[in-house]
């Protein structure tokens, strides 16, 4: 009987620390921040086309797409709003892209994108968003005001559809479950300094990131999580070569980002 109790209460453990792992690698909507924001379970992430500003009288539709920690198309601000304490903006952090938005009030089934425009001045709301449904993973839009297309419907709009390079559209269907990658945005010129001689051995060596051949005009070298977090900065000294201590780094894959002036360029590494 001991033996029952006990291997049953070794598998009620084996579950439940199996569930908590699983739990720890959501990330739901924590509050106002700078984030990408993940397709539950999926590799794919909300996605402007480019890296260039919106020209005026245009607009661009945001798409699923796979990770790209090269780029700022897949990093937005999200601030509070006076409307309630529910009620959100998310705007691009690339210049001249502006605010998340519906962009046809008249179609119940519009795509979301940006067209430029300030967070939080559009008429009905459009670019107002609750982010803490569905215990914060859910995206839905504020706008349920006489003038919406849906404006009898009794549920909010929410985001759908949820494939590979599909656009983002709003629907009245089961919402796609969301979770936020706390991210630090780019500056992703690269005209300050010459890249092409800088080389980092790959995969990580004894504990130590080696990189060389920097120019003069490189201040510093900073590593990332994949998560967005800083976890070393070392300043360049007009160095050419830098030998970083990695020892208090898990085995896993980070980002490097290499500064020079406004200029940053940004490598992947792995520690094994």
């Amino acid at each position: 009987m001991k033996k029952i109790t006990f291997k049953l209460f070794f598998t009620v453990l084996l579950v439940f620390s199996g569930t908590l792992q699983v739990m720890a690698q959501d990330a739901p909507f924590p509050g106002p921040g700078t984030y990408r924001i993940q397709v539950q379970g999926e590799d794919l992430y909300l996605t402007l086309p480019d890296d260039a500003p919106v020209a005026s009288g245009e607009f661009q539709t945001l798409t699923y797409e796979p990770l790209d920690e090269t780029t700022n198309r897949q990093i937005f601000n999200i601030n509070a709003t006076e409307i309630s304490a529910n009620d959100f903006t998310l705007e691009s952090v690339i210049s001249g892209k502006g605010a998340i938005e519906i962009l046809d009030g008249n179609d119940i089934s519009s795509p979301v994108g940006v067209r430029n425009s300030v967070p939080g001045t559009l008429s009905n709301q459009f670019d107002v968003w609750n982010l803490t449904r569905g215990s914060g993973t859910q995206f839905f839009s504020t706008s349920i005001v006489t003038g919406t297309a849906w404006q009898d419907l009794s549920a909010r709009r929410r985001l759908q559809n949820s494939a590979q390079g599909d656009n983002v559209m709003i629907g009245g269907g089961t919402p796609v479950a969301f979770d936020y990658r706390v991210a630090t945005p780019l500056v992703l010129s690269t005209t300050d300094f010459d890249t092409n001689s800088i080389a980092i051995l790959n995969p990580i060596k004894n504990n130590t990131i080696n990189i060389s051949g920097l120019t003069s005009s490189v201040e510093s070298v900073s590593v990332y999580s994949l998560l967005g977090s800083k976890l070393l900065d070392v300043t360049a000294s007009g160095s050419s070569s830098l030998e970083i201590d990695a020892s208090s780094l898990n085995s896993g894959v980070y980002i490097v980002n290499i500064q020079a002036g406004s200029s940053v360029i940004t490598k992947k590494i792995i520690k094994n």
